[in-house]
């Protein structure tokens, strides 16, 4: 991610032109912290965050800088964490949470 920068407007440049390709994070020990997928300077696509560990720490979509579908998050032990499901505008439209044992504890 060195060769990224931002602009007043968070759109991703990539030697001073909007960038379209894939981001990849990494936590210090080498290993991928997570991935990004940009168009044109903005998020547009499958973004991916892990646990130290390795294990998923969330998904989601994202279209033209906007997240959109369903985000879900994840405890480090593989647990699902909480879900949020976008509009198309960008407002989370519903949240739902679980305890780390499965339960649901919000709606």
């Amino acid at each position: 991610m060195d060769d990224v920068e931002w602009d007043e407007n968070l759109c991703a440049l990539a030697d001073g032109r909007p960038f379209t390709g894939e981001l990849v994070e990494y936590f210090a020990d080498g290993t991928v912290s997570g991935t990004q997928e940009y168009r044109h300077g903005f998020q547009d696509g499958i973004e991916r965050q892990y646990h130290p560990n390795g294990s998923l720490s969330q998904e989601g979509q994202w279209a033209q800088g906007r997240e959109t579908g369903v985000h879900r998050y994840w405890y480090p032990g593989g647990q699902l964490k909480e879900q949020r499901e976008f509009a198309d505008d960008g407002r989370v439209h519903r949240i739902l949470r679980w305890a780390e044992d499965g339960s649901l504890i919000e709606r």
